[in-house]
């Protein structure tokens, strides 16, 4: 059953809220890394895995099918841009980089 625009543009609301929140806190995370027990920073790492491997590509396809309002186009290159901002910072971290880091 094919989805319709309306389901996918909330869906897609929530996926960028839910990676901007993340990344609002990226900053005080990082600086607390290498002090960090290990269990915290897998958990964090499987939740950035879902984030970045999951709802970053999922977000990039509705882009490129052209399926997203024009404001939540330039909540997604906003994404990128700031992801592409933190690259130093997540290698620092041995996490995931972003498979989806140009602007559609």
């Amino acid at each position: 059953m094919a989805q319709t625009t309306t389901a996918i543009v909330k869906r897609a609301e929530l996926y960028i809220d839910g990676i901007q929140s993340f990344l609002d806190d990226f900053d005080i995370l990082a600086e607390d890394w290498a002090t960090m027990e290990d269990g915290p920073k897998v958990s964090f790492s499987l939740e950035w895995d879902q984030l970045i491997l999951g709802l970053l590509p999922e977000l990039d396809k509705y882009v490129k099918e052209k399926q997203l309002t024009t404001r939540q186009i330039k909540l997604y290159q906003e994404l990128l841009d700031q992801l592409t901002d933190l690259l130093p910072t997540i290698d620092s971290m041995g996490l995931t980089r972003p498979t989806v880091l140009y602007r559609s």
